[in-house]
C-alpha cells in the first residue's frame, strides 16, 4: 500500500518542481531565444519629475517563430503564465507600482517576482506596470540579463527567451534621473 501512495509522490516531485533552477537538468539548447528589444520603458528619457509616470511593458506573441520554427508556446506548454526575471527591479522601489496586466509581487526588499499573464483576445503573454515616481533619484538600469521563462510541465517542457528592454545603451544599461 505504501508504494501506491509514494510512487505518485515521488513523481509529481520531479514532474512539478516550482524552481527555474530546476531547468538545469534538462537540455533546452533548442528552445533558448534571444530577441533583443521585447520590453519597453515608455516615455523612456533621460529626466523625469517626481509624479511623472512611466510603463513598463513586455508582450510576447504565444504564436512565433523566435525558436526557428513557427510555434504556439500555450498549446505547448499549457501554462498560461510566464515568469520574467529582469534587472528593473529598483525602478519599482519606493515608487508608486500599478499593475494594468501580468503581476508583480515583492516578496522581500531583495526579491520580486513580475509574471506575464496569457491574453486569450491577443493570443499573446503580457506585462504592463504603471511607475510613477515617488523620490528624487538616479537610476541605472542593467538590462542586459533580462529572462523569460515559459514552463510547462513536465519541466522539461520549457522555453527561454533572453532580451533586453528596448532604448538601452552599448553598456546595456538604461540611465535617467528623476528630480
Amino acid at each position: 500500500m505504501k508504494k501506491k501512495i509514494l510512487l505518485p509522490f515521488i513523481f509529481l516531485l520531479y514532474a512539478c518542481p516550482n524552481e527555474i533552477e530546476s531547468l538545469d537538468q534538462c537540455n533546452l539548447q533548442n528552445r533558448i531565444a534571444n530577441i533583443n528589444g521585447l520590453s519597453t520603458i515608455t516615455p523612456l528619457q533621460s529626466t523625469y519629475s517626481i509624479g511623472d509616470e512611466v510603463l513598463f511593458s513586455l508582450s510576447v506573441p504565444s504564436e512565433n517563430n523566435y525558436f526557428g520554427n513557427v510555434l504556439d508556446i500555450r498549446q505547448n506548454i499549457l501554462n498560461q503564465t510566464a515568469r520574467l526575471e529582469s534587472g528593473i527591479d529598483n525602478l519599482f522601489k519606493g515608487n508608486d507600482v500599478t499593475v494594468i496586466k501580468g503581476e508583480y509581487n515583492m516578496i522581500s526588499d531583495d526579491l520580486d517576482r513580475m509574471y506575464l499573464l496569457y491574453n486569450f483576445e491577443n493570443n499573446s503573454y503580457e506585462l504592463i506596470v504603471k511607475i510613477k515616481f515617488l523620490k528624487p533619484d538616479n537610476y541605472s538600469l542593467n538590462v542586459r540579463n533580462e529572462k523569460i521563462f515559459f514552463i510547462g510541465n513536465p519541466i522539461c517542457n520549457a522555453y527561454i527567451i533572453n532580451t533586453t528592454v528596448a532604448g538601452h545603451n552599448e553598456d546595456f544599461l538604461i540611465n535617467f534621473t528623476v528630480q
